[in-house]
Parts: structure tokens; sequence; C-alpha cells
């Protein structure tokens, strides 16, 4: 929630701060609302609008962002002295007017109701002198956020002054521009949002620090005696030098500055703060001017350690179960052997032989989840090799005679992929070695697995066997096995199953990838 509300507060220090840019820089009022409306759009309100009235409130101006059409019929009522209510309720208060129900609050106005959100207007004055409205219409989740709402006392007093500067000038009065009060509000800002700045001037070599900077500093306001941006004593001395590089950095190549280092303060406390400023120079090359912020990053970092913590945690217990999971099915299967060994049939053994296989199939999922660094997916590649070498190995076949052939892509798979395809790898394998080289010297299996495209995978098992018989409807097949495939692959991964008899036996299947589910995602 901290690093949320720091987040927040860094677009209001932001969007003030931009403000005031716009108020230095622009001389016309018409230009000025049209910049601000823009600006306050392009961070995150649905649309803004402003008017401005003469001493007589008689409309003088209209400036609009994001209202396209419709700004046509609100211009239109303005110009006629039709004020809507947010309009007319501004101008009589210094308050913050909300209008959440327009059919009933504001029947008038021609704007269409946005969903999930709230109109707020506040008047435009300074020095007694009403200049107009400033309308922006917010997402609800907003309106309970009082620094958030602050933010328009703020911009509204800061355009109320602008324009007040703006009539004085125009009237050609002779008058002293008071920046005192955008001062106190930025001031107030930076303490908000923990952000200070500064200002070194390479020509008479002063240094000055916000309020604000202090503050991070641990320090009362007072007049600085440095001559340097941060003093070293305060730097962590295993960041001294990287502080250090990087501001000859800048001055030599005209870098911008943007660092993370630690504090160490008067009272032992450390605290960690990033430092952002640009470097200004003369044509000649001569640096004049540095200036930049400094940000308490404390909070976030220390946040970011306890997320990163608790997501170790997780990823140590998901690890845990996998290698728990592998461990029980590894259990399962011993016990399988147990009771095989006390079989004399030797058709049941061959059953729970093949369920054997089967449950070592899935372990081996599990075993390679654990093993992987990432715990939401597998190679599958490295899977292939591992069950097809295990098989060979279980079914006593001479890999010499009957040759192994991979032809296999990286393939990632998660868990919800991995263990139905490695069930179908397993019995096509199985199937290929315990029928395809009946009577047979030599014989080849070939498995290949490749991506068709991002999202689809082609997974072919083919041997140069003795082939399916012609009588044998491998869809309707008594065997557990051909069933397990086809259940599968086209049931639980919804892909495609060919079968080609020619040369032997090929099958043939392509599946799209499944998306993880929640928990693998965030890992």
């Amino acid at each position: 929630m901290k690093e949320i509300k720091l987040n927040q507060i860094n677009q209001i220090l932001n969007i003030i701060n931009n403000v005031n840019q716009i108020i230095i820089k622009e001389k016309n009022p018409k230009q000025l609302i049209q910049q601000i409306c823009k600006l306050l759009v392009e961070n995150g309100v649905n649309f803004a609008w402003i008017v401005l009235f003469d001493k007589n409130q008689d409309f003088i101006s209209f400036a609009e962002y994001g209202l396209y059409e419709d700004s046509k019929k609100l211009k239109n009522l303005l110009k006629s002295g039709q004020l809507n209510e947010c309009c007319k309720k501004s101008l009589k208060t210094s308050e913050l007017i909300k209008i959440q129900n327009k059919k009933i609050e504001c029947p008038i106005c021609p704007l269409p109701k946005k969903e999930n959100s709230t109109d707020i207007s506040i008047r435009l004055i300074h020095q007694n002198r009403i200049f107009g409205t400033l309308c922006v219409c917010i997402p609800n989740k907003l309106i309970y956020m009082m620094d958030y709402l602050s933010l328009y006392n703020n911009i509204a007093a800061t355009i109320g002054y602008a324009l007040y500067n703006i009539e004085l000038k125009e009237s050609k009065l002779q008058v002293e521009i008071n920046q005192s009060e955008i001062l106190h509000k930025l001031n107030e800002a930076q303490r908000i949002a923990q952000i200070g700045s500064w200002d070194w001037d390479m020509i008479t070599n002063e240094i000055w620090w916000s309020d604000e900077t202090y503050l991070i500093f641990g320090n009362k306001p007072k007049k600085l005696t440095q001559n340097i941006i941060i003093d070293k004593k305060y730097i962590h001395p295993d960041d001294i030098k990287f502080y250090t590089n990087n501001i000859e950095n800048c001055i030599i190549n005209g870098a911008d500055l943007n660092i993370e280092i630690r504090l160490i303060l008067d009272n032992n406390q450390v605290k960690h703060c990033q430092i952002c400023g640009q470097i200004y120079f003369k044509r000649k090359g001569e640096p004049i001017r540095f200036t930049g912020i400094i940000l308490d990053i404390t909070d976030r970092i220390n946040a970011d350690k306890k997320i990163k913590n608790s997501l170790l945690e997780k990823e140590q217990m998901l690890q845990e179960i996998h290698h728990r999971v592998k461990n029980n099915l590894q259990i399962i299967n011993s016990l399988l052997n147990l009771q095989a060994d006390r079989i004399k049939d030797p058709e049941i053994v061959k059953i729970f032989k093949v369920s054997q296989n089967r449950i070592h199939s899935m372990k081996l999922v599990h075993e390679k989840i654990y093993q992987n660094e990432n715990l939401s997916s597998i190679n599958f590649k490295d899977y292939i090799t591992t069950l097809a070498y295990e098989l060979y190995r279980m079914y006593h076949i001479d890999i010499d005679r009957y040759k192994l052939i991979l032809d296999v892509e990286p393939v990632n798979l998660n868990l919800e992929n991995a263990i139905p395809c490695g069930l179908i790898l397993n019995d096509l394998i199985s199937n290929s070695l315990t029928h395809a080289f009946i009577g047979r010297e030599e014989g080849e299996l070939k498995i290949t697995m490749c991506h068709i495209d991002k999202e689809k995978i082609k997974l072919i098992v083919s041997d140069n066997g003795i082939g399916i018989p012609d009588n044998i409807d491998v869809r309707n097949s008594e065997s557990l096995g051909l069933k397990l495939i086809y259940m599968l692959g086209e049931g639980q991964l919804k892909g495609k199953i060919k079968l080609n008899k020619n040369n032997g036996t090929s099958y043939e299947f392509t599946f799209k990838k499944k998306k993880p589910n929640k928990i693998s995602q965030n890992l």
C-alpha cells in the first residue's frame, strides 16, 4: 500500500511540476488552459474542461480535452449564459463540487455520464477575482483519496494565480510576480511525496536545498555551507565511488543523473535514496548549473525485499510439494512392484508393469520441475530424452539394434500440458518397443517435437516396425493405452491425432499450449 501511495504522490508531484512549467512558459490564457486540460487527461482523468469569465461573469474562453464532439454542445451552452449545475455551484464556493448523478444533479449538462466516474469542479480564483471553473471527470476509486483531491485545489489555485498575473501584465501594471505561493505549494507536495530538490550554481559554486531535502537528511532547513551536492560523510562507504563516478560523468559528458544510493544519517539510520538531475551548459560547453531531485525510496526498497522474501518462501514451498509428489509416486511404484513380484500370471504382471511406467512418466514431470529453477514449466526436450532412454532400459531393448532418433526442439510446457503429454508419450514409446519390432533383428524409433507457431506444438512418434494390423480400430480398441492416447490428446489437451500406417506406425499429435493457471503465472 505504501508503494501504491508513493506512486500516486509521485504522479501528483509530477502534475504540479508540469502545471507550474506551463504557467511559467505560457502567457496566453487560452493556450494555458488548453495545455492544462491536455496534461490532466494524459495523467489519468477521463476528460477536462475549463471555462473563463470576465469580472461580470460573461463568457470569455473555453478549453477542453477528451470531450470530442460533446465539446461543441457544452461550449454553446456556456456561451449562451446558461451554466450547468457544477459550474454554478463551484463559482459560489471554494469547496470541491462533486457530481455523481448527472440526471438528477445536473439535468441540463450535455455531457454523457461516464461509467464508474464522478465529475468534480472547482472555481479558479485569486485575490477575490473569480476567473472561471475547472472541471474534470475522474474514476470513482480516486474520489476518496484526499491527497489526490487536494491536487485539484492546488492546480485551481495555481491557475487562478497565473491568470491573475497574466491579467495584470495585459493591463500593463508593473508588479513583481510573487513566486512564494508556487514555491510553498511545491514544498508542500515535496513534503507529502518525500521528494526534495536541489540546485548547484556551478559559476558561483553555491548549493541550494529545498526544505524537504534537509528533512530527508534528518536536518532542519538552514543555509548550506558545503559546496557539493551531498557531503560524502552522509554516503554509505560502499556507494561513494559509484556516486562520485556518476557525478563526474554528468559534468564531463553531460549525461543525466539517475542513481540509487544509501545514506547514513547522523543518528546512524540508513536511507535508500534515488537521485536524479540534469546539467546545463553554456554554448561553449562550460557547465553552469546542475539541478535535480532526491527521493526517499526506503519504504519501497523494504517493501520490495518483503515481496521477494515472500515469493522465495512460496517457491520453496512449491518445490517441496513437487518433491513430495515425486516421492509419493515413487512409493506407489514400489508398492506395485512388490505386489507384481507375488503374482504368477504373466499377463497381470505385464499390466502392473505398464501401470508402473505410466506412474513413472508422471513422477518424472514432478522431478524435472523440482530440479528446474522455474517452477512453472519444464524443458520437455530434456524430459523426452530421459523418458525414452529409461523406457529402453525398463523393456531391456538393445539401443544399438533398435535405434532411438530424437529430433526435438527446446519446448517449455507447464504442468497442465506436461502430465498428459508425458502419459501419451509413455504409451506411444511403450507400444513401439513392445509390439513394433516382433520378429525383426533391427529397427528404428523416432521422436520429433517442434513449434508450429508460438502457441501450437507438434509431437510425432514413429517407428519402421511391423505396423498396426488393418483389422484393429485404434479409436475403439479395448487397449487401455490406445484409449488413454485419444482421451488425453483429444479430450484433455484438445489436440488432433493423425495415424499413418505406411512403413510402420506414425502418430502425429498437434495441440495448443494451455495457459498456466494463476499460481503458475505468479511464480
